[in-house]
């Protein structure tokens, strides 16, 4: 029986009204009406932190990691200063039980056993859906470093070296200790017993990062009742596909029945893909550092600007005054007309072709990635004291609706042109060298989303700098 057989009759028995086809695709067995239940996942097959503090081979490591003793029902938030962590962490124990999962699933295979300080055999008891997961995952922080080398400059390789950094802290301060105090848990006990306390060490550091990986491209997070939030992996829904439209929706825990409930967010056809909403209205690098995937022509594609004075406001008087005074402005009027320093570029509107042998409508800054929130911010922080002498915190928010003066207006796009220049000359390649490396036939290998990714931020960085050009 395939993996996806056992994880269909462990789940939901005979009862189905989808599948998995070989490429791990979720599709419709037969026509599904809007409103019907299409999935339904008791409660005993979802994996939890509170399903972890559960699983009895798992209480001395908590134990140990979060202060938790065996016999204790719910873990305060509270610093526990003779754990290793000092605090509970629902993530970290979810990444504990699937990795002490996976290495009963090695163990079973080498008919090995593992027995904790109790002598308690671990049951593996979500086997079937440990072996349906993928062996490695499209988050950014397991791809080889070749191809990170492209997201250099970028605001993904910014998140993903903050990520693998507080990761390798846990490595070091909480997994590799408690590997030490209960060898055959966290690995099974043949990785475990080497010499090279470095293989151990990269060991352990696989299982952790394909655990976080799997948690934070699959996890769902939902009430069990109206008071408790928490984050689950759920069993074959996870394996749908993403849709800005799409045609389920997670209705949450059943009162009655204890169960996950999945129903038809409208009709769907006969052997019709099967889709979740992962996130809605997400950009891309939200989508490549959370789940591994980018959208071509993301329509909530945007660039992430900040805005300073240029100058060194600590050691002078006169520009510190005039950065208080210019910040005071945009705080008047920031709720009105969300003003400030903080702005994105986007989104992206392709001018360049037609639509059904029709010209499109001349673009305009809006459609070039241009906020007007951000020209108006922007009026405010390139004025001079002659453009600031006649704004005052009454008045501002109906002034700078229009240009201040003509060199006001000047500067404004010059330093949003000078910034898109700037971001665009941080990446280590070109659009166009993106652009050539997608067209190969492998599709840039590892680097496929990486590259949908930089292509859907150079396009809009090219676009706001063409109409920034095309201004003058």
């Amino acid at each position: 029986m395939s993996p996806f057989s056992q994880l269909r009759e462990w789940v939901t028995g005979e009862d189905m009204k989808l599948q998995v086809n070989v490429a791990r695709e979720l599709r419709a067995i037969r026509p599904i009406v809007c409103d019907e239940t299409v999935l339904r996942v008791a409660g005993s097959r979802l994996l939890s932190a509170s399903a972890a503090k559960r699983t009895l081979a798992l209480q001395p490591v908590f134990a140990l990691v979060f202060g938790l003793s065996s016999n204790e029902a719910s873990v305060s938030d509270s610093d526990n200063s003779d754990s290793l962590l000092g605090h509970w962490d629902a993530h970290l124990a979810l990444c504990l039980l699937l990795m002490a999962e996976h290495s009963a699933t090695i163990v079973q295979s080498n008919s090995e056993t593992i027995d904790t300080a109790n002598n308690n055999k671990y049951t593996n008891q979500y086997a079937p859906y440990i072996h349906s997961l993928p062996v490695k995952f499209a988050n950014p922080l397991c791809l080889p470093t070749a191809a990170l080398t492209r997201l250099a400059g970028s605001l993904v390789d910014g998140i993903i070296a903050d990520e693998a950094k507080q990761l390798r802290l846990v490595l070091e301060h909480v997994l590799i200790p408690a590997n030490v105090a209960f060898p055959g848990i966290l690995l099974p006990l043949s990785e475990s017993e080497v010499d090279s306390t470095d293989d151990v060490s990269d060991k352990l550091w696989y299982r952790f990062l394909w655990a976080h990986a799997a948690i934070a491209s699959r996890a769902f997070s939902f009430k069990l009742d109206s008071e408790h939030s928490e984050v689950f992996m759920v069993p074959f829904l996870d394996i749908a596909n993403h849709s800005n439209d799409p045609n389920l929706v997670v209705k949450g825990v059943d009162p009655l029945s204890k169960s996950l409930v999945v129903k038809a967010r409208r009709d769907i056809a006969e052997n019709e893909l099967l889709t979740i909403a992962y996130h809605d209205n997400a950009p891309n690098y939200f989508l490549l550092s959370h789940y591994g995937f980018a959208l071509d022509d993301n329509p909530d594609e945007t660039v992430n600007v900040s805005f300073d004075d240029g100058n060194d406001v600590d050691s002078d008087s006169n520009a510190l005054a005039l950065k208080i005074r210019k910040d005071a402005l945009l705080a008047s009027c920031a709720l009105s007309l969300n003003l400030g320093r903080d702005h994105e570029f986007g989104p992206y509107i392709d001018f360049n072709s037609k639509i059904n042998g029709i010209d499109k409508p001349k673009q305009t800054h809006e459609s070039a990635g241009i906020s007007n929130s951000m020209i108006q911010s922007l009026r405010i922080l390139a004025a001079n004291e002659q453009d600031l002498s006649n704004l005052n915190e009454s008045n501002v928010s109906s002034l700078i609706i229009e240009p201040l003066s003509q060199e006001n207006e000047d500067n404004v796009f010059q330093m949003i042109e000078l910034m898109a220049k700037t971001l665009l000359d941080m990446y280590p390649t070109t659009l166009q060298d993106d652009l050539a490396r997608q067209a190969q036939p492998d599709e840039g290998g590892d680097e496929k989303y990486i590259l949908v990714y930089l292509i859907g931020q150079k396009r809009i960085l090219a676009s706001v700098i063409d109409w920034c050009q095309q201004r003058k």
